[in-house]
C-alpha cells in the first residue's frame, strides 16, 4: 500500500526540479523511502521525466530533440513498451523497448522491476504515490541513472 507524506513528495518534487545534479546520496536516499510497488498497480500509461544527476544517461533523457523519449506504457506484466517517443506530435513504442515486469529484490527491498528483452537493463520502481513512481536504471549490475514517472490520464 503506498502511503502518502507530505515531506517526501516535497522532496520527490525539489530534486526533481533541481537547476543542478542533485546529489547522488540524496536521491538514493530518496529511493530506499519510497514504497514497493505491484506489477499490477503498473497497468497503463506513464510519462517520464529524469532526475538531474549530471551523468549522460540523464542528459540524454533531458534533451528534446526532434524524437524525445516520453515514458512508458504498461499494458500487461508481459508486454511493456518501456521506450516510449514522441516526434512530431506522435507518440510511438521504440522497437527495441519491449520489457516485462517482474518482482525483484534490488537494494534489499522486493519490488517491481522492468526487464528489458533486447537491451541489458532493469529498470527499479519505487512509488512515491499511487500515481507517481521513481525509477532507478540498472545496466550490468550499475546504477545509472534515476527518473519519475507520472501516471497519464486514460483517454
Amino acid at each position: 500500500m503506498v502511503t502518502a507524506d507530505t515531506e517526501r513528495r516535497k522532496r520527490f518534487q525539489a530534486l526533481l526540479a533541481a537547476p543542478g545534479p542533485a546529489p547522488r546520496g540524496d536521491l538514493d536516499a530518496l529511493f530506499a523511502s519510497l514504497d514497493p510497488v505491484e506489477p499490477e498497480a503498473l497497468i497503463g500509461r506513464w510519462r517520464g521525466a529524469p532526475f538531474p544527476t549530471g551523468d549522460i544517461w540523464a542528459f540524454l533523457l533531458r534533451q528534446r530533440p526532434l524524437v524525445r523519449w516520453h515514458g512508458k506504457r504498461f499494458r500487461s506484466p508481459d508486454r511493456v513498451d518501456a521506450l516510449v517517443m514522441r516526434a512530431f506530435g506522435l507518440t510511438f513504442a521504440a522497437p527495441l523497448g519491449a520489457a516485462v515486469l517482474r518482482p525483484v529484490a534490488f537494494r534489499g527491498t522486493v519490488s517491481t522491476a522492468m526487464i528489458y528483452c533486447w537491451l541489458p537493463i532493469i529498470d527499479h520502481f519505487r512509488a512515491e504515490a499511487p500515481d507517481t513512481l521513481m525509477g532507478a536504471m540498472e545496466t550490468r549490475g550499475r546504477l545509472r541513472t534515476y527518473f519519475a514517472l507520472f501516471r497519464e490520464a486514460d483517454r
